[in-house]
């Protein structure tokens, strides 16, 4: 029977007549490459067919079959295709991934026989069922050794949505995922003897130049500097690692996971680290996050005798633990049973000490970028946005959020500012309502008006009044008063000039500004 004639049994699912001839052709004439094609093509069709948890047996039978016809480099149409099935059985098997590691690994010594196109859609799929397979455990590293990074498709670097939710691309999956087996490699290496194994140091250095060229082809992948920025730590390269992570840090600063990193960056019982320590626990996150965090600022408290700040972070961490059904770990225990933690804290938090150590933890991030006084000049309240000015030459926007509260015109801030764009668009990274109060955007006048008519705008000297301003604190001419002048631009006239912001008809307004 002929290979189309053996074709059409396959797909009217005459499936046993079709691999009784192909299988009768194949022993007739085993070196024929058409009967090899027919009976691949059938064996193809038994893997689809075969292709769940409780038909491994026979999956993994019938792929050996397949290879035994030795079919060449050529053929890889077919392999392709029985790719998609092995991909198949390994997502069936990854739902119980400890109890089916053996047929798990078994597939993947196979599947190394098979002529595959790469870069290709059922190479893709291939990684993405090994990946949910095998992440987390040393099996994973081998296999992507094998598959290599270089093959991945352009598809696989957008990113996916499952069912109106989000998914990082799978080449972010697959970077984290062998970054975090790098760095476990690295700690069981570093235990169990104590020093670093030279191997695992040389793969490291490996990932880390393949890390940086996805970094700055993908800038806008989240997490690869996050690892990057592990690695290197991993490595004892300390300074490295903080010239590489404080720009991701920066865009990552109100997450309390960017600040726990950075404490391993700096000595033991250093500001530095505490602050970091402290920073991290100052944001906003569920308490069942902090416990690490929580714990080793209490190791430092302890061994620093800040024994009060000690018990507030031991009897948080105990709190979230036992709430959680966690258990105590026996440093905490042992912390319990000390004379100080069983002395009385009137305090009910530490927020007084994080507090204190913030501008410490800013100046880790922001040491290169200067503080700089600003003045507001417009606060748009509903979505958060002020506008300021520190020079004619500089001036723009940005989102304060919660960074302050009720900004109004007419404040000075000391701001780190980051240029977005060239519409006046900033990133701030730091705001703070000013000590200072005065500055070269604001001044203070005093003198006797002069009102136009009919237009009824009004000057005290180059300071312009608006009529509203002069109506609302019933200002007439010739009048002495004082003010608060902005510096302002006139779009009219395309000019820079002065503009009252406050006025007062008391000539002691001067005393009385507070900003």
């Amino acid at each position: 029977m002929s290979f189309k004639e053996i074709s059409e049994l396959r797909k009217n699912g005459k499936l046993e007549d079709a691999l009784a001839f192909a299988e009768e052709n194949y022993n007739s004439v085993p070196d024929d490459i058409w009967n090899k094609r027919a009976l691949g093509w059938v064996f193809y069709d038994l893997l689809k067919r075969y292709a769940s948890q409780n038909e491994y047996e026979a999956f993994i039978e019938t792929i050996r079959k397949l290879l035994s016809l030795e079919l060449d480099g050529d053929e890889q149409m077919i392999f392709d295709q029985c790719a998609y099935q092995v991909g198949k059985m390994v997502f069936a098997l990854a739902g119980d991934q400890a109890g089916n590691l053996p047929q798990i690994m078994d597939l993947f010594s196979i599947l190394k026989n098979f002529h595959l196109s790469k870069p290709s859609a059922s190479y893709s799929f291939l990684f993405k069922a090994f990946h949910k397979a095998l992440k987390g455990r040393n099996e994973y590293m081998d296999f992507v050794k094998w598959w290599d990074f270089s093959n991945f498709s352009d598809s696989d670097f957008v990113e996916d949505e499952v069912k109106g939710k989000k998914i990082i691309s799978l080449v972010e999956q697959a970077y984290i995922a062998y970054a975090k087996c790098l760095l476990a490699l690295k700690a069981k290496n570093e235990t169990n003897s104590g020093s670093n194994f030279p191997a695992n140091t040389v793969e490291i250095d490996a990932f880390l130049a393949r890390l940086d060229i996805l970094i700055a082809s993908r800038p806008y992948y989240k997490f690869p500097p996050y690892y990057k920025a592990k690695l290197l730590l991993s490595l004892g390269r300390k300074e490295e690692f903080l010239h590489s992570f404080v720009p991701f840090a920066r865009q990552n600063m109100k997450a309390f996971w960017t600040w726990e990193l950075l404490a391993d960056a700096f000595e033991n019982d250093s500001p530095q680290k505490i602050a970091c320590l402290c920073k991290s626990l100052s944001m906003n996150t569920d308490e069942k996050y902090l416990v690490t965090v929580r714990q080793k600022l209490a190791s430092i408290l302890v061994r620093t005798r800040k024994f009060v700040e000690a018990k507030i972070e031991v009897e948080k961490i105990i709190h979230t633990r036992e709430s959680n059904g966690w258990g105590i770990p026996q440093a905490l225990l042992s912390w319990t049973g000390e004379e100080w933690f069983r002395d009385e804290v009137t305090k009910k938090d530490n927020n007084d000490l994080y507090s204190s150590y913030n501008n410490t933890a800013e100046l880790i991030l922001f040491k290169d970028i200067e503080e700089e006084v600003v003045t507001v000049t417009h606060v748009n309240i509903e979505k958060k946005i002020l506008n300021f000015i520190e020079s004619e030459n500089r001036h723009g926007f940005f989102k304060y959020g919660n960074q302050i509260d009720d900004p109004n015109i007419g404040n000075i801030l000391e701001v780190r500012l980051q240029k977005i764009n060239n519409d006046g668009m900033y990133s701030a990274y730091t705001v703070r309502i000013s000590r200072v109060t005065t500055c070269n955007t604001l001044k203070y006048f005093e003198g006797v008006t002069k009102i136009i008519q009919p237009t009824g705008i009004g000057f005290v000297e180059d300071i312009f009044i608006e009529p509203g301003m002069l109506l609302k604190y019933n200002i007439a001419e010739q009048q002495h008063i004082s003010g608060l002048a902005l510096l302002s631009f006139n779009k009219k006239k395309n000019s820079w000039g002065w503009k009252a912001i406050k006025l007062n008809e008391h000539a002691d307004f001067k005393n009385e500004l507070s900003l």
